[in-house]
């Protein structure tokens, strides 16, 4: 007889701060995840169970993967306005207003 073990638990101390839960560690951990699902003994009455928690991990893991990808193209779109907008900005400071330290500013 297989014994049941209890699902590890992890303090919320031992959690990475939101701040460094990049995405890479997210997919990572859903990779562990997927992992362990694969290790779970097929039997029976459990095989669709086990392969719906591997299709449902698979495709979290795409949905993950294309707004990680939205988000980084909105970052960058963010990037390149604003160095746009920058360099419109410097464009629009006289060169003797540099001298000064004064800064033209259009009304």
């Amino acid at each position: 007889m297989v014994e049941e073990s209890q699902p590890e638990s992890v303090k919320p101390e031992n959690l990475p701060t939101p701040w460094l839960a990049d995405s890479e560690w997210l997919l990572e951990e859903l990779a562990k995840v997927r992992q362990d699902v694969l290790r779970v003994p097929v039997q029976l009455n459990n095989a669709s169970h086990i392969n719906s928690v591997i299709d449902r991990c698979w495709r979290l893991e795409q949905n993950l993967r294309y707004l990680l990808a939205l988000h980084r193209d909105g970052q960058r779109a963010f990037a390149r306005k604003a160095a746009k907008a920058e360099k419109k900005a410097r464009k629009r400071i006289k060169p003797a207003d540099l001298l000064t330290g004064k800064r033209s500013v259009p009304h």
